[in-house]
């Protein structure tokens, strides 16, 4: 009888952060980020529940930190412009 099961191993790996960690990369405190899950107008990078504990998928934690990035330098050079 064959299975048509997969072994967990041949599967990649994904990495999540810590809501810790992710302060770490922001140099934020740990209570700054979890207030961004909880403000009326969601802020911050995307999360993920994994049996009840927040984790932040490494993926989408490192394209929201560019989104911010290149969110900012387009700001900065608009208000550059107009200062013009």
């Amino acid at each position: 009888m064959t299975t048509n099961q997969t072994d967990p191993s041949d599967q990649p790996q994904r990495r999540y952060f810590t809501t810790e960690e992710v302060a770490d990369v922001l140099r934020l405190e740990k209570r700054s980020v979890a207030n961004w899950r909880y403000r009326a107008t969601p802020y911050g990078p995307p999360y993920v529940l994994i049996s009840g504990v927040v984790r932040y998928p490494a993926d989408a934690f490192l394209t929201w930190c560019d989104e911010q990035d290149s969110t900012a330098s387009n700001s900065s050079n608009n208000h550059r412009n107009r200062e013009e």
